[in-house]
């Protein structure tokens, strides 16, 4: 169901029109999948890092168990190099919270391997996930000397074909740009640009990460695992999920960072994490930081999908996310109606981003089951 004027509100088509008419032909999303992911991903999967997460206490797999034919080249050829001082390193950054999002933004400040180059700052979220600069630097030299070793780009060559009908699976889900165009409505502004990296190894997770372009705005990903497998070929998702992921991940560069400039506010709240951190630690999330960041953006998501879908499609998903832990929600999806319907005074969320810290004050101040009202 397309977007309408009646059903956008007048702020939200003005805010539609003008980003629209700043590019002639959309957002264009670009769909690979990228040496570096590809690179990291093989050495995560060397170092046994399911495993080892298992042993830390991390509930869910980052590596899907499924057997095809490109997993199985994969790992006959890269096999041997499982002792390799690259493995081995960052086997010892695992224990130190080296994992999820964090090797992945990592890598993507840098060239293709087996370069390596640096063409960007290095974050601070990796600097401080993966026990700092100096130690994800001596990774990345090791990294380059695993690429040469193991013959990277000769066997990178040798999957042309698994590569080029991976990438034109989903580039025939046309829908990408529109996903894209709709969210930078409802942010008010757009990224530099937009990429999915296809991760084969990788299960059905997703990670949003961002690096910032040489014109000071951000280049933004989502990282995609595999979802299933069709005719022994991997799959990224059909078009209710590839929305849902493509929403939820390409939305995280969009509101990460604001979470991190307001987080001494959101830190008052922090009251509230207790009452549903077992649920969301199942998820995946084990800090306060993690899961408001979470909540945002699948609140954002819901108003998606009640703008463009309808309020059955968002409620359903709105019960969903419940369900699974995220109790703050329906607060959060009720104050975005405001800021849909007064465009004209928050031009961006940016702009309306400190009601979602008075919202977390409300829900406290109401003293919901089991939260203690801080003094």
């Amino acid at each position: 169901m397309k977007w309408t004027m009646r059903r956008l509100g007048a702020g939200l088509v003005v805010v539609m029109l003008a980003i629209a008419g700043d590019a002639s032909a959309g957002s264009k999303v670009r769909v690979k999948v990228d040496p570096r992911i590809e690179l990291i991903s093989i050495v995560q999967y060397l170092a046994d890092y399911d495993s080892v997460l298992t042993k830390i206490g991390f509930p869910n797999r980052q590596f899907n168990e499924d057997n095809f034919q490109y997993k199985t080249s994969l790992i006959a050829h890269f096999q041997p190099q499982k002792n390799h001082p690259a493995v081995l390193y960052y086997r010892e950054m695992l224990q130190s919270g080296c994992w999820l999002g964090a090797p992945v933004e990592a890598i993507l400040h840098f060239s293709d391997p087996p370069a390596l180059h640096q063409n960007s700052e290095l974050s601070e979220f990796p600097i401080r996930r993966c026990g700092g600069k100096d130690q994800l630097l001596t990774w990345v030299a090791k990294l380059r000397e695993f690429a040469r070793d193991s013959q990277f780009e000769s066997f990178r060559k040798s999957q042309a074909r698994f590569y080029d009908e991976t990438e034109d699976a989903v580039y025939r889900q046309s829908t990408l740009d529109r996903y894209v165009g709709l969210m930078e409505a409802y942010y008010g502004y757009r990224q530099n640009s937009y990429s999915m990296l296809l991760a084969p190894l990788y299960d059905s997770c997703g990670f949003g990460p961002r690096t910032k372009a040489p014109n000071g705005r951000f280049d933004v990903y989502y990282v995609a695992g595999m979802m299933s497998l069709s005719n022994g070929s991997p799959r990224f998702g059909d078009g209710a999920s590839l929305r849902y992921m493509v929403w939820h991940e390409f939305s995280h560069p969009f509101v990460n960072h604001l979470v991190d400039r307001y987080y001494k506010d959101f830190q008052l709240y922090e009251s509230l994490f207790p009452p549903i951190e077992p649920q969301m630690r199942k998820n995946g999330y084990g800090d306060w930081n993690n899961v408001i960041n979470e909540h945002l953006v699948d609140a954002v998501n819901v108003r998606l999908y009640a703008l463009d879908l309808g309020s059955g499609e968002s409620e359903s998903l709105l019960k969903t996310l419940v369900e699974h832990g995220f109790l703050y929600l329906p607060a959060l999806c009720d104050r975005l109606k405001l800021y849909e319907s007064q465009r004209g005074k928050y031009r961006t969320l940016d702009d309306f981003f400190p009601e979602f810290v008075q919202v977390f004050n409300e829900i406290q101040e109401k003293s919901l089951p089991g939260v203690k009202r801080m003094n």
